[in-house]
């Protein structure tokens, strides 16, 4: 039996990560139709936490699935496009991959030539550099791209636009799954409506111990 506390929880997780895909998903596409790539390249790179972040918070979700057959579809097909934003997130966002950042310099050798070295647009080539390398390296046991099937260069428009559809896709799928975890939790929340609860909650507001337990290993 789900417990009040994690009805909270999730609601809030759902909440945020909505939020925040809704949000980067409105920055980069403006960013995209103003022409400035550099500025979309680094939305674009951020934004895959939240991606990843709800890839990692799928099984949790997955209880509010149970006996919806339609929203465990959702779920099942966008897992596939998460686990590909977790790898985006993991390589170019979280970590700076030193090995990514190898490839990135071997794909893009003018990253180090005289002329890109002093251009003010140098980050500009670095951002999409990277994010190619970073998709580019989501490959399969028989070393191919798992999602596009295909090496991508972000020059090119057809590959751009390609790109541009997954993240167009993976952020629709993502936002009505999201609806649907909050529509399925909403009448489950205990709501505060009397003044009497709302000062017996502060009282215990002021109680609160900040102090977070270690996880166990």
């Amino acid at each position: 039996m789900i417990k009040q506390a994690e009805y909270q929880r999730d609601y809030v997780r759902a909440h945020i990560i909505r939020a925040d895909i809704d949000r980067n998903g409105f920055a980069y596409s403006q960013a995209a139709e103003n022409k400035d790539f550099q500025e979309c390249y680094r939305l674009l790179k951020n934004g895959f936490l939240a991606y990843s972040t709800l890839g990692e918070l799928l099984n949790t979700f997955s209880k509010y699935t149970i006996g919806n057959e339609g929203l465990s579809q959702k779920m099942k097909e966008l897992r596939v496009k998460l686990d590909f934003m977790g790898h985006l997130r993991n390589k170019c966002t979280g970590h700076l991959d030193d090995r990514l950042i190898d490839k990135a310099i071997q794909w893009e050798p003018s990253l180090f030539s005289k002329a890109c070295l002093e251009s003010e647009h140098h980050i500009y080539l670095v951002y999409k550099t990277l994010l190619e390398s970073a998709v580019n390296s989501y490959i399969d046991e028989k070393g191919n791209q798992k999602y596009f099937h295909t090496e991508i260069d972000l020059f090119y428009p057809p590959n751009w636009d390609a790109f541009i559809k997954f993240m167009s896709d993976s952020e629709l799928d993502s936002l009505d799954f999201l609806d649907e975890i909050i529509t399925t939790i909403k009448p489950h929340i205990s709501v505060i409506e009397k003044k009497e609860d709302l000062f017996l909650q502060a009282a215990i507001a002021g109680k609160t111990d900040f102090r977070l337990p270690k996880k166990r290993r």
